[in-house]
């Protein structure tokens, strides 16, 4: 989903053509995008897909997540995100995974950010961990909300 955010500090002026100040500056338009991740069913442990990849430079704003059922007992679902760019290693962008214990069924959580931008080309991975071989969560969803200037 691709949402349309105004920068209200750089709407033209009156120094610039009545056409330009109709159309406005180029860079007073940022594209927002929630990329989401979802395992329908038991949640399975994940390595790492690929969930994007940045045409430009931008903004993380939030990391959010939630199962329909959450698990019971000791069978905790863990969701980190990274990101890497070419020639680098993936690194988490959250201070701490997000931990699904034994809570509240379709209760999202959001993450501390540990990094805040990112680069063109950088990607995304989401990466879910497991501490038993069998999940009791169900219905995973991560949505990633990111910022960027048009390139």
């Amino acid at each position: 989903m691709v949402q349309f955010v105004f920068d209200l500090n750089n709407i033209p002026g009156s120094d610039l053509s009545v056409q330009q100040a109709h159309r406005g500056s180029p860079d007073s338009l940022i594209q927002q995008y929630k990329i989401k991740y979802r395992q329908n069913g038991v949640v399975a442990a994940d390595t790492g897909e690929m969930i994007y990849i940045a045409a430009a430079g931008g903004t993380i704003v939030s990391v959010r997540a939630a199962l329909i059922t959450a698990p019971t007992t000791t069978d905790d679902v863990a969701v980190d995100v990274h990101k890497g760019s070419a020639g680098s290693a993936y690194a988490t962008i959250l201070n701490t995974p997000l931990l699904f214990d034994t809570g509240a069924d379709r209760t999202p959580l959001t993450a501390s950010l540990l990094t805040t931008t990112y680069a063109a080309a950088d990607s995304f991975i989401v990466i879910i961990t497991l501490p038993t071989a069998n999940s009791t969560g169900t219905d995973l969803t991560v949505i990633v909300t990111l910022r960027e200037q048009p390139s």
